[in-house]
């Protein structure tokens, strides 16, 4: 570590740790903190800080002609029209590759792009799968769980 950074170091590291016992939700996302950290210091050591049109971002509810515009998409977070744009909040529990939901995207945002490299994608896991075209499948179910079954075969079909 060179004199400068443990400089730094040792001025904020006491700092950063009396903070840690009393810090409360301020509305500040942890994702973003190192990005404040990195700004407050550099404005700390008097560097010059701009902001490049570069790292301007679209998110999957803008327009598709930002797709070309802008270098990235952002797509972190949760969506209110999670039913039009493509939100990954929903994926918490199962992968995208086989939800019909990604169907009723509009190819008018960004979210687009996004639903086409899913589609790639589960091309790729297709073409992977075994068939079983001639296989049959005998499944023996005890007359108490038959109800269990016909419940699980309702939610499927509903869906």
């Amino acid at each position: 570590m060179n004199t400068h950074n443990l400089e730094v170091w040792q001025r904020e590291y006491p700092i950063k740790k009396s903070l840690q016992s009393t810090q409360q939700d301020n509305g500040i996302q942890a994702w973003c903190a190192d990005m404040w950290s990195l700004l407050w210091n550099l404005l700390l050591e008097n560097k010059d800080v701009q902001i490049h049109r570069e790292l301007d971002f679209s998110w999957t509810d803008s327009p598709l002609s930002e797709w070309k515009e802008k270098s990235i998409l952002h797509y972190s977070g949760e969506i209110k029209d999670g039913e039009n744009y493509f939100d990954k909040t929903a994926y918490r529990n199962f992968m995208p590759w086989y939800d019909n939901k990604l169907l009723k995207i509009s190819d008018k945002s960004c979210s687009i792009k996004i639903v086409e490299m899913i589609r790639e994608y589960r091309l790729t896991l297709d073409s992977r799968r075994n068939s079983y075209s001639n296989t049959c499948i005998i499944l023996y179910i005890e007359k108490e769980d038959l109800d269990k079954v016909e419940k699980a075969y309702e939610c499927m079909s509903s869906n």
